[in-house]
């Protein structure tokens, strides 16, 4: 069995993204898009029609309970699977190094909790839980295929936010969320990182030029 596979969150509207990790961190770990079109040839899967600003959550709903169905045998061929943006860059080098360190009945990411985040507006909705913890999709999130086997079918909760609905599933089915310090939301220069801290982490948000994508890659190979 393989140790992971990617899927990144896309839609038609955003080709330069998809060439963007295609160019980059996806030579180095399988990768699937998945969207609201289809391209067999770029391992590119459609799982919704919508393109808007809220097709997130369905999107990313629908590819969970595609994968349970059996999306290109994902469950049986690898052992963990990354969810991530299409503006988000994956170390690869450092997810190998971590995942032998990674509980399979837990969900790892950069975690949303009030506790850490009152203001988050997303805790003024009066169907979130206030001890809800969700994984920043931004940051990326890693499942095991061993729990998504034995948790069911997932709900789109109608948040509005595809990584806030997958935090309402992960809730409801009592599944731990862990907050690891290698998952960053955003980008290096938001975070303060130098190039010592930049090599160590495990993924960052918001990298949306080729050239800021590119050097994340190379220098951290």
């Amino acid at each position: 069995m393989n140790d992971v596979i990617c899927f990144v969150l896309t839609s038609i509207n955003l080709p330069d993204r998809i060439k963007r990790i295609e160019n980059t961190w996806a030579k180095n770990i399988p990768t699937v898009f998945y969207s609201d079109h289809e391209d067999e040839h770029r391992n590119i899967v459609k799982v919704s029609d919508r393109n808007d600003y809220v097709d997130a959550e369905e999107k990313q709903i629908n590819v969970v309970n595609q994968i349970r169905g059996g999306l290109k045998n994902v469950l049986n061929e690898y052992k963990w699977i990354c969810f991530c943006d299409d503006d988000t860059f994956i170390n690869t080098r450092v997810v190998f190094e971590e995942l032998p360190y990674f509980n399979e009945l837990c969900v790892y990411g950069s975690i949303v909790e009030y506790d850490a985040n009152p203001s988050n507006q997303i805790y003024r909705n009066v169907q979130i839980p206030i001890r809800l913890k969700y994984p920043s999709g931004g940051a990326g999130y890693f499942v095991s295929t061993s729990l998504l086997k034995v948790s069911g079918n997932f709900k789109n909760y109608d948040t509005g936010f595809g990584d806030v609905s997958m935090g309402m599933n992960f809730h409801h089915k009592r599944v731990p969320s862990v907050n690891h310090p290698l998952f960053c939301s955003t980008s290096p220069a938001l975070h303060f990182h130098n190039d010592d801290v930049i090599v160590t982490k495990l993924t960052y948000h918001n990298i949306r030029t080729d050239s800021e994508m590119e050097h994340l890659y190379w220098f951290t190979k």
